[in-house]
């Protein structure tokens, strides 16, 4: 039976924190669409991460180049280790431009002073990943896109800074500080065997300089 009585009720007001919380803003189709930009840091970051969960790294220099161009930053290697490495690179340097060299003067003043080393056309970590790799191309390196690493979704993804927070382990270095110091009791004893007039310059540094091997894990 209709006693005639109605009941209103006035809806709460609604919480917008609690309304998007949990769930993505939507992107702009500005933000979806914006180009990639190959000298941004973390789209670097993305390329080594993506590149060595693929597996690609193993058998693609270019790939295994941006690998190793990721680790070698200043966030994951630290700063003793990369300076071993660069002097490796200079000792190794020197070894290359002995073993080519006639000029007895010219290598002379090359065991005493090494080689001197030219300034740098790209980052420090550019520079390792080439020396550690091999990796024959120019530098600095242009981190375009390529095959595995192209999207085949063209919504991008809207960044997230810390994203790759331990993701990344720290990089791990053996035996550039050993040779380092091998190099500097060799330079010595040549430039005795210089004094005494013996000895072969160009054939040991030839030697050694073939003998020396990068391993990468």
């Amino acid at each position: 039976m209709d006693d005639g009585i109605t009941i209103k009720t006035t809806p709460k007001p609604k919480d917008r924190r609690n309304r998007t919380s949990g769930f993505r803003r939507k992107q702009s189709i500005k933000e979806r669409n914006r180009p990639i930009n190959p000298d941004d840091p973390m789209e670097q970051k993305y390329q080594g991460i993506r590149g060595y969960h693929m597996g690609r790294w193993k058998t693609d220099s270019k790939m295994r180049f941006r690998v190793l161009s990721m680790v070698s930053k200043a966030e994951y290697l630290a700063s003793k280790d990369g300076k071993d490495i660069m002097k490796t690179h200079s000792n190794l340097e020197t070894l290359y431009e002995l073993a080519k060299t006639r000029d007895v003067a010219k290598q002379e003043a090359l065991l005493r002073y090494g080689k001197k080393g030219n300034k740098l056309t790209a980052t420090r970590n550019e520079t390792i990943a080439k020396f550690v790799t091999g990796f024959k191309g120019q530098l600095p390196h242009s981190f375009v896109r390529y095959d595995g690493l192209i999207a085949k979704n063209k919504r991008r993804a809207k960044p997230r800074p810390l994203s790759s927070k331990g993701k990344v382990n720290p990089t791990t270095v053996q035996g550039f500080d050993t040779f380092n110091k091998d190099y500097k009791m060799l330079t010595r004893s040549l430039l005795k065997l210089y004094k005494l007039g013996k000895g072969n310059t160009r054939s040991t540094a030839k030697k050694l300089a073939k003998q020396f091997r990068i391993t990468v894990k």
